[in-house]
């Protein structure tokens, strides 16, 4: 099934609501800036897959018909990369200071 994203367009991601500020036609990528307050007023961009957020709208409808909240490993899958630049950039300081 493929859904079509305009610009402006309201979704739901497993961070959180956000708006589609960007549709790269070229490679399936869709840019989403999604509703967190950040230090300086800065804004939160999410790069995702139309197919990974057509799933994710699914599994937000199931989830707010059922009164649950997206599981850890949903949250996981999608944060490992920073919390993986997070332990690089701590060892090389620990590295460094030594």
């Amino acid at each position: 099934m493929s859904s079509l994203f305009a610009t402006n367009d309201i979704v739901e991601t497993k961070l959180g609501e956000g708006i589609i500020v960007e549709v790269n036609r070229d490679n399936d990528f869709v840019k989403v800036e999604l509703n967190w307050k950040l230090a300086n007023n800065q804004k939160a961009y999410l790069y995702i897959l139309k197919s990974e957020l057509n799933n994710s709208q699914s599994t937000a409808a199931r989830s707010s018909q059922n009164g649950q909240k997206a599981a850890f490993m949903e949250y996981f899958r999608v944060l490992w990369p920073a919390i993986l630049c997070v332990f690089v950039d701590f060892l090389g300081l620990a590295i460094a200071s030594t």
